[in-house]
């Protein structure tokens, strides 16, 4: 395998997810969904519900 092969085949797998029940992560996004709705379209709060979700 080449590594144009090896590299649409990394683009085309799927990567397992887990999450933690009692996950940080999780407060998180529902205290960033809480601020989102009192300042709707703050460029920042959308960045980080991006990389929280």
């Amino acid at each position: 395998m080449g590594i144009i092969d090896s590299a649409i085949y990394a683009l085309r797998s799927k990567d397992t997810i887990f999450y933690k029940e009692d996950s940080d992560l999780q407060d998180k996004y529902n205290a960033l969904i809480r601020l989102n709705n009192e300042y709707p379209n703050n460029e920042n709060i959308l960045n980080e519900l991006y990389m929280v979700k």
